[in-house]
């Protein structure tokens, strides 16, 4: 144990020390103070060698001149500031720790004539450390962590409003800051400053730092006794830490660790840069108790279930915990305040927890009651699809609450093979073109229930094309909605642009609802998105205006089928030129969306996601993905890979594939160069992995190319596949998008072509195989159409399908192949 610094000033006070034993002892105290374990470091208290004293002497005429020359802040009134700093040289002057007689100042009014009888000059290297009732230390705590002491206290040094230790000119800076304001908090940085004791900030705050000029506080000494009383020689210092351990805004604070003392009574005090211990602390009794167990929850569970039972106990750490269920549980004796087993055979069972620490040590007996499992009835709320083609095979499943286990019979009625499956999620061959009247039955041991459902199986045959609506149509987008496929689009003409929706009221296509506008304000709407964001559709579109600039829009569905629209939502309203063609997705149930800037001297990728569900309400900052080079012709899509958002993005000499790092996209990895020389794309997922179509090359003619990651995060990918060369076939797109997407488990893609006319035809291309190593020749899908910008493509019903606008006849067209991989059309 170290003998405190208390005791060596006593000692010197009454002359026990002999002279050369007090300097040995002295230097024995600094060398010899402990550091705190763990936490923030103590400091070692080093004096300053008496050599230094002559340099460090200071006198009131260079305080003055100090002062004098001490510059105004900034944002401080200058008056303000030039009349604390008068105020200031004024208490100096009668506070100073020397006498100005002898220069030929008089004492300010009211001052006692004794003040004049100090030297002009004082020693700063041996000023005193903080005392005063003031600057007494009342709000130590003290507990125990990992074996060690864990304490806390605040910082009091009267008149060092600037907290930097050492009470000075400095000081009348905060003063300056807060000058008129008032306090209510004891420890806020005003009751800091209010020295004065008004609650206040004013002039006579001046006073303190005058009074106590000079004034500093190295640190702080933790000492320990076996008794309370403040004044007992037995007080013995066993940890230092300095003053640079405070932090904290308004008054600092100390948060320290240091190793338990021999006795219960500890307080800190103050110790001053030549290691003069200031005034001690109140003192504080700390006894490490023992564990004492408050209760155990829960008390019961279920038999078979995993239960998680927790003690909750007081003590001295560390602790440990045994437990026993007396059978009822396994693993029956584990350790730990909060264990997980899994509960026996129904039954009361003696149980118990046992805490211990280094003081002691408590038992808690309860009865743990297990109970019969409560198992509830099934209940199917849904069933999928209702719908597919002949010869084809579908996967079924079905939402299903209840009890386990739950035990599946499927009855297609005669239009499945199996007819009477009993997997959970059957996959079965659609049989002959008609309605089946089908059911689910689930059962459980408590009870069963019935879903019955039609199952329609569409005729293979059923290829057709069918006009959608006799409008001048551009920039489409299909998505299956509610089991139909729907369509939106930007309708021209008619002194009006705006974008539409329109839904099949059949799952083929075969014959249309009426459209309806959903966005429009004489703007030039194109490149549109249609997606399924939360069970709904959902739109993002580019707004251009007659002159510059322009915005992202969106708007989604309030219901599955799209009947009824939310207003439109301005995502993104900075493009000073154009807007790119931005990307839009479901995440965790959110709309996301990706788009590219125009800003000429900072292109970037950026990412946004609403911040709720039918993107009425986004984030007025946007995610950075990555820089680009430029904006020209940038397209947008998204896919979910691998469980994260990814964003294939693309513009005239570049294509980038990049993934977020979080399934929120609010981190992304560096971005993977896909193809140079880009115009037009299309990314969708292939086997679970993300894949891509681009439209790239210089001058015109241009190619189409395919490339597919060969892992589902897209981290790796394969070697690019021309699928239309710009030779003889090269594409020549007519604006919009082109469409990449999954035919039968095949890769496929619809784009518009031109062979060296004016005239933009459509056109179709399928893989030979499942990862699109091979394509077929080209299907010129209709001949006799000017195509207008735009066109998409979906698998409906086991079939590829496509729209698009025709210019020539106004009206948008709605085409379904006549086989499962659009090797042939219907005319």
């Amino acid at each position: 144990m170290l003998l405190g610094l208390q005791q060596l000033r006593c000692g010197l006070r009454a002359g026990l020390l002999p002279a050369l034993a007090v300097l040995l002892l002295a230097f024995a105290l600094v060398a010899m103070l402990l550091t705190a374990c763990g936490g923030k470091q103590s400091s070692v208290v080093s004096p300053q060698s008496s050599d230094s004293r002559a340099e460090d002497e200071i006198t009131l005429d260079e305080t003055l001149a100090e002062l004098a020359a001490y510059p105004c802040p900034d944002g401080v009134d200058e008056a303000l500031w030039n009349e604390l700093k008068a105020a200031l040289a004024e208490a100096l002057v009668g506070h100073f720790p020397g006498s100005p007689a002898e220069r030929g100042i008089t004492a300010p009014q009211g001052k006692e004539p004794g003040w004049l009888a100090r030297p002009a000059h004082f020693d700063k290297s041996a000023a005193a450390p903080p005392r005063g009732e003031g600057n007494r230390v009342t709000d130590l705590l003290i507990w125990s962590e990992n074996e060690q002491l864990r304490m806390t206290w605040r910082y009091r040094n009267e008149g060092d409003y600037d907290q930097n230790g050492t009470v000075g000119i400095s000081d009348i800076t905060p003063i300056a800051i807060h000058y008129g304001e008032e306090w209510v908090d004891p420890n806020s940085i005003q009751a800091v400053i209010d020295g004065s004791g008004n609650k206040k900030i004013g002039i006579e705050d001046i006073t303190p730092i005058a009074m106590n000029y000079g004034v500093n506080c190295a640190g702080y000494v933790l000492q320990n006794a076996p008794v309370p009383d403040p004044d007992d020689p037995s007080w013995n210092s066993i940890a230092g830490f300095e003053f640079e351990l405070a932090s904290g805004m308004g008054r600092l604070s100390f948060l320290v660790f240091a190793e338990v003392g021999d006795h219960p009574y500890y307080r800190v005090a103050p110790y001053d840069s030549e290691s003069a211990m200031g005034i001690p602390g109140e003192v504080v009794e700390f006894v490490p108790r023992p564990p004492e167990i408050a209760g155990v929850n829960p008390l019961s569970g279920v038999s078979g279930d995993a239960v998680t039972f927790t003690a909750t106990a007081t003590g001295e750490l560390p602790m440990t915990y045994r437990w026993n269920f007396g059978g009822g549980a396994i693993p029956n004796q584990p350790s730990g305040s909060s264990v997980t087993v899994t509960l026996s055979d129904p039954g009361f069972y003696d149980a118990n927890v046992t805490v211990t620490n280094g003081a002691g040590q408590d038992d808690y007996p309860f009865t743990l009651e297990v109970t019969e499992p409560v198992i509830d009835p099934p209940d199917i709320e849904s069933v999928s699809p209702l719908n597919g083609q002949e010869g084809t095979y579908v996967e079924f499943s079905a939402v299903v609450t209840g009890g386990p286990p739950l035990a599946y019979r499927w009855d297609f009625g005669g239009g499945a093979n199996p007819d009477t499956p009993v997997d959970e999620s059957p996959e079965v061959l659609l049989l002959d073109p008609g309605e089946y009247e089908a059911s689910l039955r689930v059962t459980n041991p408590v009870d069963e229930d019935v879903f019955p459902f039609t199952l329609e199986v569409l005729p293979a045959s059923a290829g057709f094309k069918a006009t959608v609506a006799e409008v001048t149509a551009e920039h489409p987008s299909m998505v299956v909605a509610d089991g139909n496929p729907a369509i939106a689009f930007t309708k021209t003409g008619d002194g009006g642009n705006a974008v539409c929706y329109v839904r099949a009221t059949d799952a083929l296509g075969s014959t249309w609802g009426e459209y309806q506008e959903y966005a429009g304000d004489g703007a030039t709407y194109t490149n549109n998105l249609l997606q399924i964001v939360g069970g709904k559709p959902a739109g993002v579109s580019s707004v251009s205006f007659m002159i510059e600039g322009g915005r992202i829009d969106f708007a989604s569905a309030q219901d599955a089928a799209g009947d009824v629209w939310n207003p439109v939502v301005a995502v993104y309203s900075d493009f000073q030129v154009n807007p790119t063609a931005a990307g839009l997705m479901d995440v965790m149930g959110n709309p996301a969306i990706a788009l590219s800037n125009d800003d000429t001297e900072n292109y970037k990728l950026l990412y946004v996601r609403a911040n709720d569900s039918v993107g009425t309400d986004w984030p007025e900052t946007y995610v950075e993905v990555a820089s680009l080079e430029n904006a020209s012709y940038a397209q947008t899509s998204m896919v979910f890979a691998d469980g994260n958002p990814a964003i294939l993005h693309t513009w005239w000499t570049g294509a980038i594939y990049v993934r977020s790092k979080d399934m929120y996209g609010n981190e992304w990895d560096t971005p993977t160069d896909l193809a140079s020389m880009s115009a037009r794309s299309s990314m969708t997922l292939i086997g679970n992995n993300p894949a891509v179509a681009i439209e790239t090359g210089g001058e015109l003619p241009h190619a189409l190319i395919y490339r597919r990651a060969l892992d589902p995060a897209g981290t790796e990918w394969g070697d690019p596949v021309t699928v239309v060369s710009s030779e003889g076939e090269g594409v020549v797109g007519s604006g919009g998008r082109i469409c990449l997407a999954e035919i039968n488990k095949r890769p496929a893609i619809a784009y518009g072509h031109t062979p060296d006319t004016i005239w933009y035809f459509v056109k179709y291309v399928v893989a030979k195989d499942n990862e699109g190593k091979g394509w077929n020749e080209p299907v010129t899908v209709d001949p006799a159409t000017d195509v207008s910008d735009g066109i998409t493509l979906s698998e409906i019903a086991g079939r590829p399908a496509m729209a698009y606008g025709n210019r020539v006849g106004e009206e948008l067209i709605y085409i379904r192949a006549l086989d499962s991989f659009g090797l042939e059309w219907p005319e």
